[in-house]
């Protein structure tokens, strides 16, 4: 059976109106409570005791963007009671179009609304976030502003070794040196670099390691081990005999902060953010080095792929993001150029 003509073309000076309709539903569906749940403040204060199944990190991310949807609804008079009532798809959806025409970066975004979804499927409710409504608003955000972060300034092995050649023996020379070279072996994140605790550094046999134990794509903890090289063993066993940490047990951090005040305590993220940008670069962060380091490793010929399994990424995806400027050099289009004598 094929259908008319007339029921398969529709006229285009209708599509405004019929959009414009579609946000008059969208408008009235998100102003209204969503289906009752039978849930409670009980039900949330139980799923609360199993916070420890999400890393710190991912619990304040998630905790941060149910609070911004809370307030949204308040300050746009949209009715919120959960957990007694869900939460509309509509509503979400109007939430996601409001922070994207704020300019608000798409990642920001996704994560507020995974955090919503996290808060339903804590207390086994349907998440809205997995409504058509929701992915739709999503996608058109993303087609909006477009998904292409700012990327964190790389820091290269030359740079590395600029930075380090300036650095001195005082104690806390000695203890950046080591954190620099650590970070640039293991590509680890700045997450991972303040958690080390001393009995992660292993040498045996002549041959260094050091263990990860958790990592933001291996939320079970099944860890893994990575190799470190003898120059970064040298500045790593100069560091832990000048701050006297070979005297402390194996579950003191490998790397701490120099004041009194903070005696016993880990650096943080963003001290390791701080020492990157004074030692190294003022525009380095926390997450340069490992973008740096996984550039010259696609400069010396290594696939995204080997990248990705030294570094402890999921996939290729972040690997080729990282690594894109150096894939267009290598294009059809700049191998004819130098053939042709223009480059």
């Amino acid at each position: 059976m094929t259908l008319s003509k007339e029921l398969t073309e529709i006229d285009a000076d209708c599509l405004p109106d019929i959009a414009a309709r579609g946000r008059d539903v969208l408008m009235q569906r998100a102003a209204t409570l969503g289906p009752e749940t039978g849930k409670d403040g009980d039900d949330l204060a139980l799923a609360s005791t199993y916070e420890g199944a999400y890393s710190p990190r991912t619990l304040r991310a998630y905790q941060l963007g149910q609070r911004t949807f809370a307030d949204w609804c308040s300050d746009k008079g949209i009715p919120y009671a959960f957990p007694a009532h869900s939460i509309t798809p509509e509503a979400l959806a109007l939430f996601i179009g409001d922070l994207s025409a704020k300019s608000l970066s798409p990642a920001t975004i996704a994560n507020y609304v995974a955090g919503v979804a996290a808060m339903h499927r804590a207390i086994d409710l349907p998440s809205p976030a997995d409504s058509t409504t929701v992915r739709n608003a999503l996608k058109a955000m993303r087609r909006a502003v477009g998904v292409d972060q700012k990327q964190a300034a790389p820091v290269r092995r030359r740079d590395i070794d600029a930075a380090l050649a300036l650095l001195g023996d005082s104690l806390s020379a000695l203890r950046d040196a080591a954190l620099i070279a650590l970070a640039y072996d293991t590509g680890a994140r700045a997450d991972n670099l303040v958690a080390f605790n001393i009995g992660d550094l292993v040498e045996a046999d002549g041959v260094a390691s050091i263990r990860v134990r958790r990592s933001k794509t291996d939320q079970d903890g099944k860890g893994r081990t990575i190799p470190v090289l003898p120059d970064t063993m040298a500045r790593l066993r100069a560091w832990v005999a000048a701050s006297g940490l070979e005297r402390e047990p194996s579950t003191a951090p490998l790397f701490l902060p120099l004041s009194n005040k903070a005696k016993g305590s880990r650096l943080t993220r963003r001290d390791v953010s701080r020492i990157f940008a004074k030692r190294i670069s003022p525009d380095a962060s926390a997450h340069s080095i490992r973008i740096g380091a996984a550039q010259d490793m696609r400069a010396a010929g290594f696939k995204n792929s080997d990248i990705a399994h030294a570094f402890g990424w999921k996939g290729d995806a972040m690997p080729a993001r990282y690594t894109a400027h150096l894939d267009a050099q290598d294009s059809a289009a700049v191998k004819l150029a130098a053939m042709q004598g223009r480059i």
